[in-house]
């Protein structure tokens, strides 16, 4: 069994396949040892939060679930059979489904393809297999899925799934879309969305903001949908569930700005989350939109120019930032490409400030009540991060930006 962390082709991995050995993943072992029933979410953004939602869906159906897999707030597939429950929901990335042979779900639900981890797999193609292979295994489908049709490749899944036998509801902003999305909650503590139901349409009151939130309730619908769930104890449970830590959370602390952190981490995420940003500052009729963002080094100077520029391009004022995970990152080492992309688009201001607490608080200083300041790609981490001294230090966003906004309230 291998981490999903370890590539494919790393050399170990070479060398037991060499010696005759059979190396699956973590997640492939996972749903070996578990007999029960699992729901599986996979997609390049939306993971976590559908995942979140689909529990308390499952819930509300009488079922006990557990989340696990590629998630911060569950246990590992492999841990997930001491957990008490009826069904497994699983969370699994692409890097997982690499060495899984034979994984297969009963259901599963598929939330977008867009530009991520073309660093690992090499080309978009090859991520878009990996998707692929949770739903289909040869003349074998999942036997419920609920696909988000927005991208080709979703619209292809879903018809062919369809022929495969399976139940397939379809959602998204698509005109294909069985569950499409109509509005999206646009105050930063959520609201109302409208979503189609049949013939007709549903409003939904939620406690997620954004588009990219109502497109996440979509998905759920739809699951809930292939699987002949209630709909009344569906949207109960939905317009019930709370947002997860670090997933566009709005820092409570005093003041007249609102300062959201999120995981935003590739160029489709951080122009969701950035729009999510300027609907709430439209619908209050004005403000600014300050943004900090960073990126590991190693996603690739391609993805780095996107995120650059797309945050650039959405954002008031940008400041660019790091996260230094290791001492062989250079403290003065923003991602590659990330601010030749932002130089790109020419819109707003741009800053560099290699620290990253000087740059959510560079960042504060310069919004004005009624302001909003994006904090992204972290989201709820707290691990060690490395400083200009080379000194390891907890960081929390979430915690920074609290004493930032208590201090700036008491000046």
């Amino acid at each position: 069994m291998k981490s999903p962390g370890i590539r494919a082709d790393a050399p170990i991995v070479k060398a037991a396949l060499a010696a005759g050995l059979t190396v699956i993943d973590e997640a492939e072992l996972g749903w070996r040892l578990d007999p029960r029933p699992q729901v599986a979410v996979t997609g390049t953004n939306g993971k976590s939060t559908t995942a979140m939602l689909a529990v308390e869906v499952l819930r509300s159906a009488g079922l006990e679930a557990v989340v696990a897999g590629n998630t911060s707030f569950g246990p590992p597939l492999s841990g997930a059979a001491s957990e008490p429950a009826d069904v497994v929901v699983a969370e699994i990335s692409s890097f997982q489904l690499e060495a899984c042979p034979e994984l297969l779900p009963e259901a599963a639900v598929f939330t977008n393809l867009t530009q991520d981890h073309i660093y690992r797999h090499g080309t978009a193609e090859r991520y878009a297999a990996c998707k692929r292979r949770l739903f289909i295994r040869g003349d074998r489908s999942v036997g419920f899925a609920a696909i988000g049709v927005d991208q080709e490749f979703g619209r292809s899944l879903a018809d062919e799934l369809e022929a495969a036998g399976a139940r397939v509801v379809r959602f998204g902003a698509h005109e294909s879309s069985d569950r499409r999305v109509l509005t999206a909650a646009e105050d930063l503590r959520g609201g109302m969305i409208t979503v189609t139901e049949g013939d007709g349409t549903r409003g939904l009151a939620t406690k997620l903001a954004g588009w990219h939130n109502a497109l996440n309730i979509a998905g759920v619908l739809a699951l809930s949908d292939a699987l002949e769930l209630d709909p009344e104890d569906t949207a109960w449970a939905v317009s019930s569930a709370e947002p997860l830590a670090g997933r566009f959370e709005r820092v409570d602390a005093p003041g007249e700005i609102d300062v959201v952190v999120d995981f935003a981490h590739n160029p489709d995420g951080v122009a969701q989350a950035l729009r999510a940003a300027r609907a709430a500052l439209e619908a209050r009729g004005g403000g600014s939109l300050i943004t900090v963002l960073s990126s590991l080094t190693f996603v690739g100077s391609d993805q780095g120019f996107a995120l650059g520029r797309a945050a650039r391009e959405l954002s008031d004022g940008l400041v660019l930032t790091t996260q230094r995970w290791t001492l062989s990152d250079d403290f003065e080492e923003l991602a590659p490409g990330i601010l030749e992309g932002a130089e790109s688009a020419a819109h707003g201001t741009l800053d560099v400030e290699f620290d990253r607490r000087d740059a959510i608080a560079k960042a504060i200083g310069r919004a004005e009540p009624g302001d909003i300041v994006m904090v992204l790609e972290r989201g709820s981490r707290s691990g060690q991060l490395f400083g200009r001294d080379d000194v390891s230090r907890p960081f929390d966003d979430r915690e920074v930006v609290r004493e930032l906004l208590t201090a700036r309230a008491a000046s």
